[in-house]
């Protein structure tokens, strides 16, 4: 697993169709990064006959049943969403941009927010797209 040096950034490719996508990169408890979507009009689906996302998501009416089986219930649907090593305390929202401060040590997993269950159906049937992400450690 690859830990950033000061001022370091690397690029990820986040894949809507992996659930738990692992980035390889280990946080570090206290240090600082900036996660930024470049450019930040990519977009990636779920499904053919929703709209396209941007990573920052969208709010849709028509879904709102399905809240209750999404991952971050008070994040718009497809955000692109974050993780330290799958552990559900940890989630937190990318969107287009955040400079995010670890919470502990541990891999930066990386997913959008949608619907999770079902042997992880809707993310391998449905899902399309990625999000390139750089990620500068800045403290």
């Amino acid at each position: 697993m690859k830990e950033l040096e000061l001022n370091e950034s690397v690029t990820v490719t986040v894949p809507a169709i992996n659930p738990w996508f692992g980035t390889g990169l280990l946080l570090k408890k206290d240090r600082v990064y900036k996660l930024e979507v470049i450019p930040d009009t990519q977009t990636w689906s779920d499904g053919p006959k929703l709209p396209l996302f941007t990573a920052d998501g969208k709010t849709l009416l028509y879904l709102s049943v399905m809240y209750l089986f999404i991952r971050m219930p008070s994040v718009k649907w497809f955000a692109l969403l974050g993780c330290i090593d799958r552990k559900r305390s940890t989630y937190f929202k990318i969107g287009t941009y955040k400079e995010y401060k670890a919470e502990e040590d541990g891999e930066l997993t990386c997913f959008a927010n949608d619907a999770l269950g079902l042997k992880d159906h809707w993310y391998k049937h449905n899902n399309e797209g990625v999000m390139v992400m750089k990620v500068t450690r800045i403290s």
